[in-house]
């Protein structure tokens, strides 16, 4: 197989595996979603204390219900594509990287603003860009998933920044604490950018021994039997003696030898 056609290969791959992902993330934000009305119907009196200007739980709603939207639009397009057998575009790669990383942070920074509170910094909305970092592996490229790394750790540090220069935080952590929470979704982000690499040379390596066996069955099918094809197939270049009968036919002359 050529480079080009190999290329070609691993780019559809990658279509199927961005569907998956895409309908990953939609399963968490359903479920982020169904856990947010069932906090404000079965606990207002804990919902109300923790948010003291009401725009912020409906801002969170909001963002969550736009997040799944733009994500619906995202799998169908990738469907196109997919339909099209064509590679997805650079730009779109980038843009759900964009998408994935900056959406939580636009509740983050309004939830901070209106209510005057840094200790959101902690809040369980963080734990989201755990899996947006993990999952980006599928994308199958060091780089975008180390630059998702990079788009989360930077602007959770300038958030950081913020917060502690126009909030009392005397009561929080020490801002090195989160600042090391930065770092460490930067290194998330190379590790996923690692697996990344892993997993394409893995089916880099998966759909070379496909053509090989391809072109093996090609060859011989016509030949031999299936049985003996297969084990060529697996065999992997081994040597192996067996017991077998050989029978001639002299078409020419009519007669078996």
């Amino acid at each position: 197989m050529q480079v080009d056609e190999l290329e070609e290969c691993i780019d559809l791959e990658i279509v199927k595996t961005e569907k998956r992902r895409l309908e990953l993330f939609l399963g968490i934000l359903a479920v982020a979603f169904i856990m947010l009305i069932a906090n404000i119907t079965l606990f207002p009196s804990t919902i109300s204390e923790t948010f003291l200007d009401t725009r912020s739980i409906n801002l969170g709603a909001y963002v969550t219900i736009s997040l799944f939207i733009l994500l619906l639009v995202s799998r169908w397009m990738v469907g196109k594509i997919a339909h099209c057998e064509k590679p997805l575009p650079m730009w779109y790669k980038y843009y759900s990287i964009v998408i994935d990383s900056v959406a939580p942070f636009i509740w983050l920074y309004y939830i901070i603003k209106w209510e005057a509170n840094g200790v959101f910094l902690d809040s369980p909305l963080i734990f989201i860009f755990v899996p947006i970092i993990i999952v980006s592996a599928l994308h199958l490229s060091f780089w975008l998933s180390f630059l998702n790394g990079l788009i989360i750790a930077t602007i959770y540090s300038l958030i950081t920044l913020w917060t502690f220069d126009n909030y009392d935080t005397s009561y929080m952590l020490p801002s090195l604490v989160y600042y090391t929470k930065s770092v460490m979704f930067l290194i998330a982000g190379v590790c996923a950018g690692l697996v990344a690499n892993e997993l394409k040379n893995r089916l880099t390596v998966s759909i070379k021994t496909q053509e090989e066996r391809d072109e093996i069955e090609s060859l011989f099918s016509k030949q031999v039997s299936k049985e003996v094809v297969q084990a060529l197939t697996e065999s992997e270049g081994a040597t192996f003696k067996v017991k077998a009968s050989v029978l001639f036919l002299d078409i020419s002359s009519g007669t078996f030898t």
